[in-house]
């Protein structure tokens, strides 16, 4: 299975130290175009998932421009499932989709706790309660069958 991993990508930041205005600019637009010729090239190469993993955006002050390409790459791979773990950057960026209708490949694990899904027989868990203690010994584990491999032994889960 092919996975994206993207994390830190800090789209519409700033970017004051040490560039121009003009520069900043052409950085943030590169930044942009980058992150979406990324997801594009992933379903180029089989890829089935992407994961976002924290800070995709810089600020909750998010261009409606740049808000409206990263909706609009996530509608354009409906075979790609996108799962989206909000960083300490992102916690209050306005909706990425019209009407805040997220399409059904988008999984947001924006809750407390672990949120977990499946997907060709992987469970991928995610939680952005990162700081909370004991967060980690509640990790989801694999229910019998999950994390197969045709050619390899059945996995087996920790007691």
């Amino acid at each position: 299975m092919k996975l994206i991993h993207i994390a830190d990508v800090h789209l519409d930041a700033k970017m004051e130290t040490g560039l121009t205005a003009a520069r900043a600019r052409e950085r943030r637009a590169e930044l942009l175009t980058t992150f979406c010729r990324t997801i594009d090239a992933g379903k180029e190469q089989g890829a089935v998932a992407v994961l976002l993993a924290g800070d995709l955006f810089d600020t909750d002050r998010v261009s409606e421009s740049t808000r409206r390409s990263v909706g609009d790459v996530i509608c354009e791979h409906p075979s790609l499932r996108f799962f989206y773990v909000a960083g300490n950057h992102d916690a209050s960026v306005a909706p990425l989709f019209p009407d805040d209708a997220p399409p059904a490949n988008w999984t947001a694990f924006d809750g407390e706790g672990w949120g977990s899904a499946v997907i060709d027989g992987v469970r991928i868990s995610a939680t952005p309660d990162i700081d909370r203690p004991g967060i980690y010994d509640e990790l989801p584990i694999a229910a019998p069958g999950e994390y197969n491999h045709p050619q390899e032994p059945s996995f087996v889960p920790r007691p």
